[in-house]
């Protein structure tokens, strides 16, 4: 700039100190590269594919929505007034962490039966993967299930708990512990509340590849449910 021509230098000034850069960078330099540099970018990227990821266990399928999404809406219900309900990733993978820890501590061991009836809601997953937190097998039944079909069940996954929301403990509590006498009954709503933590429940389990985690009944409308 310094060998221009004193015309030429009028013609085009270059005064740096007389610059509004904030002005410059917010107003123009960002909108410029947003329409013309970001979509060539998103051309070159996105024509290269991409590795999916490889998730030895569900647990590690959420652990790594956490790490990647953390802050992103995972799951949302609307209740009843119209009201909306958000979890993010984060918060959907510390929840069911921290509930399993709770099952732990009210004596659920690995490889041990839960079933879970509930409606559809945020609390149904967070009770799902906190009962594979927990190193347990998560049994999901409809929560418009009968009584008397609870006991073929129970008799074939011969479960130690059941994870029940409120409506459901109200209609099938009883018949749930005449089908499986000594069964320990939660309420969604309870995997929410404080609890102690024992020094044994905070060391973290190791689940393989291979460990079992769910057996989903059929409808058994040929006959006698079957788990699968």
């Amino acid at each position: 700039y310094r060998q221009l021509a004193d015309a030429d230098a009028e013609r085009h000034p270059f005064r740096p100190d007389q610059i509004d850069w904030k002005d410059y960078w917010i107003n123009i330099h960002l909108p410029g590269l947003r329409q013309h540099i970001f979509p060539q970018l998103d051309l070159h990227t996105r024509s290269r594919p991409r590795p999916l990821l490889r998730h030895k266990t569900l647990l590690e399928l959420l652990d790594r929505a956490a790490e990647r999404h953390g802050a992103r809406v995972a799951l949302e219900a609307r209740n009843p007034s119209g009201q909306r309900t958000a979890i993010t990733y984060r918060e959907l993978r510390d929840a069911a962490h921290r509930a399993g820890l709770l099952l732990r501590t009210r004596g659920i061991k690995p490889e041990d039966r839960v079933l879970l009836i509930s409606e559809n809601s945020p609390d149904w997953v967070i009770a799902y993967f906190a009962i594979l937190y927990a190193g347990a097998v998560a049994v999901p039944l409809d929560h418009l299930i009968a009584p008397e079909e609870l006991l073929p069940i129970c008799h074939i996954a011969e479960p130690r708990a059941a994870l029940l929301s409120a409506g459901c403990q109200n209609r099938l509590g009883a018949s749930l512990h005449e089908a499986m006498d000594g069964i320990l009954a939660i309420e969604l709503a309870e995997l929410h509340r404080p609890f102690i933590l024992r020094d044994q429940t905070a060391v973290p389990l190791h689940v393989e590849r291979k460990t079992l985690a769910s057996i989903v009944f059929t409808s058994g409308t040929t006959g006698t449910p079957k788990g699968v």
